[in-house]
């Protein structure tokens, strides 16, 4: 795992700008990749991590205690009986402070500027950022996968069309 150290910014922060939820539900494999980079966000000090892990049975919990001992005031761990990704989500969202809220699963990572890009395309009219993505395959090449085909700044109260066209994942948006 590598980890850039985040800032102590946010501790004076009263209020993060963005919470980023992760439904954890046996992710050992993968967690430590989504949580590093999160950290590594070029706005890590404007951001909460909340992390619900799912009742998982294997040594995930362990190593989300692990990234909250490390990162006290970025990571924040939460567990529950398993419930299922959406119950998750649900807690991870009573708990949230942020301003903003994104959404990451477990097996997911992303940019280190992701989410200040999607910070700068908010404004007072601005009420969903979708972003594109990639799918990594076995042998590590990256194909880019468009969410939809609208021209970016494009309103849903202008084009109501839109929302059908929308995929039904959180985490991209």
């Amino acid at each position: 795992m590598q980890r850039k150290a985040a800032t102590n910014k946010q501790t004076k922060r009263k209020q993060p700008l963005v919470s980023v939820i992760i439904p954890v539900y046996n992710a050992e494999k993968t967690i430590g990749r989504c949580l590093d980079s999160l950290i590594n966000q070029t706005i890590a000090d404007q951001i909460e991590i909340i992390a619900i892990d799912d009742g998982s049975i294997d040594n995930s919990l362990e190593v989300l205690k692990k990234y909250h001992a490390d990162y006290p005031q970025l990571v924040k761990v939460f567990h529950q009986a398993n419930a299922g990704p959406s119950t998750a989500r649900n807690l991870g969202l009573a708990k949230a402070a942020g301003e903003f809220i994104g959404f990451v699963d477990s097996d997911d990572y992303v940019a280190p500027e992701m989410y200040a890009k999607m910070v700068d395309k908010m404004n007072g009219d601005t009420d969903l950022v979708i972003t594109g993505r990639y799918n990594i395959d076995q042998s590590g090449k990256a194909k880019e996968v468009l969410n939809l085909n609208c021209p970016s700044n494009t309103s849903i109260r202008e084009t109501p069309s839109l929302i059908s066209r929308t995929p039904l994942f959180v985490w991209d948006k």
